[in-house]
């Protein structure tokens, strides 16, 4: 599966794919989940959280990452330049995107590959 989606620049759009293998969801969604026999799950909802930045971005989060060795000294990070050639500029320019799409009607479809990939967990389509 290949979710795709155009990202605009100031200029162009640019062209995001992102290549997903639907069989890896499971394995990793029952990971998440503990096994509890006394539990029933039925999926009537999800929610949809998609965050994306700019190389700068993720670079400066990087940077600012919280240090775990005897060393706490951060580097000073910056993206700008000064027009007069002056090595006092410091800042960054750059961007963030997020979108969240909340209460999402899980599929039928979904809640019976739910129920037959993660039998364990007690997935049903409906309760009781």
């Amino acid at each position: 599966m290949v979710l795709s989606a155009t990202i605009w620049t100031l200029i162009t759009p640019n062209e995001l794919t992102i290549y997903y293998n639907p069989s890896s969801f499971y394995p990793w969604l029952a990971s998440k989940i503990p096994v509890n026999d006394n539990v029933v799950r039925v999926p009537l909802y999800f929610n949809f959280y998609f965050w994306g930045c700019s190389p700068e971005m993720n670079t400066y989060l990087e940077v600012n990452t919280s240090q775990t060795g005897i060393i706490q000294d951060r580097p000073e990070y910056t993206n700008l330049s000064s027009s007069t050639g002056k090595e006092d500029v410091y800042g960054i320019f750059t961007c963030r995107y997020s979108r969240i799409n909340e209460n999402l009607r899980v599929a039928p479809a979904t809640s019976v590959d739910l129920q037959t990939y993660l039998d364990s967990l007690n997935f049903r389509t409906s309760y009781p």
